[in-house]
């Protein structure tokens, strides 16, 4: 998993961070789960907010499909 450094603001255990609409994203998360109904969900939600997801069910593919989009969460 690559979780990257965010210099925003930093929330104190047990409050809600606030925010001014719906949470939307336009980044790309690769989703790997082995239940397609699951991941079915998952991936239709995370779309809705508009990310754009890779799916898996598993491991190997997940590492196929890493390594053809090519993006920078690799090192």
């Amino acid at each position: 998993m690559y979780l990257r450094h965010n210099e925003g603001t930093v929330v104190t255990p047990g409050t809600r961070p606030t925010r001014d609409g719906p949470l939307q994203g336009s980044e790309t998360i690769l989703l790997v789960e082995d239940e397609d109904e699951v991941r079915d969900l998952i991936a239709e939600i995370l779309r809705e907010n508009g990310y754009t997801v890779l799916e898996a069910p598993a491991g190997e593919e997940a590492e196929a499909i890493a390594d053809r989009h090519g993006g920078n969460g690799r090192s």
